[in-house]
């Protein structure tokens, strides 16, 4: 609930002032708003407000869009939650791409106790 808080206190500093923009571009800040723009269970509301930070982070500073802008995909790590649920990331054409999984049939899954 703090990163939530702190995220949405930037938002609002940042918010139509380009010194507050640049400083949180200096300190590293555009890089680290952008890794709190997902999903977490503990704080509903973090993607909306990293969102939110992005959008006041760029308006009307070309520096910190192009720090976006020149962001590379440098491949995709597979989460053990997305597995779970038959998930797979993989890169096609450039962009990343969710494919669902259908598991492989066990010994187990083979052995009719019924016969």
């Amino acid at each position: 609930m703090i990163r939530r808080e702190l995220i949405r206190l930037i938002t609002n500093m940042c918010a139509g002032n380009k010194h507050h923009q640049d400083k949180v571009r200096i300190m590293g800040g555009v890089e680290t708003i952008l890794c709190h723009c997902v999903v977490d269970k503990q704080n509903p509301f973090m993607p909306q407000w990293g969102i939110m930070a992005v959008r006041m982070l760029t308006e009307h500073n070309n520096e910190n869009q192009n720090i976006i802008r020149n962001l590379r995909n440098e491949g995709v790590i597979q989460d053990d939650e997305l597995q779970k649920l038959g998930i797979e990331v993989k890169i096609s054409g450039g962009k990343p791409r969710a494919a669902v999984i259908h598991p492989e049939p066990t010994n187990s899954d083979n052995n009719n106790p019924e016969e």
